[in-house]
C-alpha cells in the first residue's frame, strides 16, 4: 500500500487547468511572450548606442528578443575580470552588437554577457558601411552626436585568423597576434616580432629610444625634442576653455569668437594649484608653498623654457612646428642644396620628404654612476628631468649637461639642451674644429653653413667624472 505524499507536494502553484492548457498547447503560445511570460528573462541581442568612458556605463537598443525594451538608461559595463584595483576588458564603441541577459529585480535591468563580431567580410576588406547615402545627411558634429549609436558611418576592421590563433585588436589600428610567433604592431606598421621560423626577435621602427639607469641609446633618424613642450602649456591669447563652445544650433563656435584669454599671450598656464598672480613670488596664489622640484615656474626656468617672470623665453624653441597626438617632435634635416645650408630644417613639417632627408645616428650616452631611480627623459615622459640643471651655476657651466661618455656613429648632432653653451648647438649638425685662427682650440662647432664634407661622421668623447671640466677639458675624437 502506497503512503500518502507529503503535504508540501500537494501545495503546487500550477493548477489543473494550467496543466491541461500546457498539454493542449494553448498555454505554451502565451508563455512565449518575451515581455510577460516565462521567457521574459531570455537572452537578447542589442546594439550599443552610447558609452560613458569615465563611468564605464553603457546605453543600448535591443534589436532582437525583447519587443518592448528600448531604454536609454545607462547601466554598468560587464568585464571579463575587474575589481577595486584590477581590470581586464575593452571599451565598446557605439554600433557594437552584444548579447544581453536580464537581472531579476523590481524593474528588469540588462547586463551584457558577450559581444558579437559584425560585418566580418567588410572588416577583411577594410570597407566603410553606413545607414544612408552620403548625399542624404550632412554629418556635421551636431548631427553626428544626435545620431550616435543609431545611424553612422563605420569602417570595420578584422584580421584573418586560423583556428587556435589569438587576436587582440584596437579600433585605432594596433594589433597583438599570437600564432606560432608573436606580433605586436601599431597602425603604422612599427612592430616587435618574435619569429618562430628562425627564432629571431625583429624590431622595426623609424627611431628607437632606450632609456636605462645611467645609459641612453638614440638610434635611427635624428630626433631632438628636449626643448619642446606641448602648445597648451602657454597662452596664445585665445580663451580656449570658454564657457560657451557651441552656438544655438549646437555647432562648434569658431575660435575667433571664443574671446580673449585672461592669461597674457606667451605666459605659462599651469594647473590651478600652481598658478601665481606674480611669477616672482615663491608660492602659488592660494598661499600654498610648493617644493621647487614640482613647481613649474621653478624647474621650467632652470631648463630655460621660461624666464623668472613666467613667460616663454624663446617661442620658436618652446613649441615645435610638428605635433601629433600631443607629442611634439623635431627631426633634424638640412637642405642638400649647398646654397641653403644656413638653417636646420624639421623634416616632420616638410610636405615633400624629398626636399631634405632626415639625418641618421647611432648614439650611446653613459653616465659614470646612477642612483637607482627610474630614468626620466624627453622621450619617455616628455621632459628630460634627469639632466635638468639644479641651479643657475649648472645652467651657465660649459658642459654640466654632458654625460660621462658619448659615442656617436653617423651624423653628430648636438644633444645638450639645457646649458647655455650646449643650447646653442642643440639639434644642429656639428663639425670638428682644431684651430681658432692660429691658436689650437679643439672643439665641436655648428655645421650649419659649412660643406657637408666637413660635418662630423663619428664622435667619441670622455669627460672626467671627478675633475672640474673647466680645468680638465674632455677628450674627444671625431672624423669628418
Amino acid at each position: 500500500m502506497a503512503s500518502r505524499p507529503p503535504s508540501h507536494v500537494l501545495q503546487s502553484s500550477v493548477t489543473r487547468s494550467q496543466i491541461r492548457g500546457m498539454r493542449s498547447g494553448s498555454y505554451i503560445t502565451n508563455s512565449q511572450d518575451p515581455s510577460t511570460g516565462p521567457a521574459a528573462y531570455a537572452l537578447g541581442i542589442a546594439r550599443v548606442t552610447r558609452v560613458d568612458y569615465a563611468k564605464l556605463q553603457i546605453q543600448i537598443q535591443v534589436i532582437h528578443g525583447e519587443k518592448d525594451y528600448f531604454d536609454w538608461t545607462p547601466f554598468p559595463m560587464a568585464c571579463p575580470a575587474a575589481g577595486a584595483r584590477h581590470f581586464i576588458g575593452a571599451l565598446p564603441e557605439p554600433g557594437d552588437v552584444c548579447v544581453i541577459g536580464w537581472l531579476s529585480s523590481r524593474s528588469k535591468a540588462p547586463i551584457i554577457l558577450a559581444y558579437m563580431p559584425i560585418a566580418v567580410g567588410s572588416g577583411y576588406e577594410w570597407s566603410p558601411l553606413q545607414s544612408f547615402l552620403p548625399t542624404e545627411v550632412d554629418m556635421n558634429p551636431k548631427v553626428r552626436s544626435q545620431y550616435e549609436g543609431i545611424y553612422g558611418r563605420y569602417r570595420h576592421k578584422m584580421r584573418s585568423m586560423r583556428p587556435g590563433v589569438i587576436l587582440m585588436s584596437s579600433s585605432q589600428g594596433s594589433d597583438i597576434i599570437l600564432d606560432e610567433g608573436v606580433l605586436l604592431t601599431n597602425r603604422r606598421a612599427n612592430e616587435i616580432r618574435i619569429r618562430d621560423q628562425d627564432q629571431a626577435i625583429v624590431f622595426r621602427s623609424l627611431q628607437q629610444f632606450h632609456v636605462m639607469g645611467g645609459a641612453r641609446v638614440y638610434a635611427g633618424m635624428v630626433q631632438r625634442d628636449a626643448q619642446f613642450l606641448p602648445r597648451r602649456m602657454f597662452s596664445d591669447g585665445v580663451n580656449w576653455d570658454a564657457r560657451r563652445q557651441v552656438d544655438s544650433d549646437g555647432n562648434p563656435i569658431s575660435f575667433t569668437n571664443l574671446g580673449d584669454s585672461e592669461e597674457p599671450e606667451g605666459s605659462l598656464t599651469p594647473h590651478q594649484v600652481f598658478v601665481r598672480s606674480d611669477a616672482t613670488l615663491p608660492f602659488a596664489s592660494s598661499g600654498i608653498s610648493i617644493d621647487p622640484n614640482v613647481d613649474p615656474y621653478s624647474f621650467l626656468a632652470r631648463g630655460l623654457f621660461v624666464g623668472t617672470d613666467g613667460y616663454v623665453l624663446d617661442s620658436t624653441r618652446a613649441v615645435s612646428e610638428a605635433e601629433y597626438g600631443g607629442k611634439p617632435f623635431w627631426r633634424v634635416a638640412i637642405d642638400p642644396n649647398p646654397e641653403n645650408l644656413s638653417l636646420p630644417l624639421n623634416a616632420a613639417t616638410l610636405a615633400d620628404a624629398a626636399e631634405a632627408d632626415t639625418l641618421t645616428e647611432y648614439r650611446l650616452e653613459l653616465d659614470h654612476s646612477w642612483d637607482g631611480t627610474l630614468p626620466v627623459s624627453e622621450q619617455s615622459d616628455g621632459l628630460d628631468a634627469d639632466r635638468l640643471p639644479s641651479d643657475s651655476v649648472q645652467v651657465n657651466a660649459s658642459s654640466s649637461g654632458n654625460p660621462y661618455l658619448q659615442w656617436v656613429l653617423g651624423s653628430v648632432v648636438g644633444n645638450d639642451p639645457f646649458t647655455r653653451k650646449g643650447r646653442e648647438l642643440y639639434g644642429l649638425p656639428l663639425a670638428p674644429r682644431i684651430f681658432s685662427g692660429r691658436n689650437i682650440e679643439p672643439r665641436m662647432d655648428s655645421g650649419i653653413g659649412v660643406p657637408l664634407s666637413e660635418h662630423a661622421s663619428s664622435y667619441f668623447r670622455v669627460e672626467s667624472p671627478i675633475d672640474d671640466p673647466s680645468t680638465i677639458p674632455p677628450m674627444f675624437m671625431s672624423t669628418t
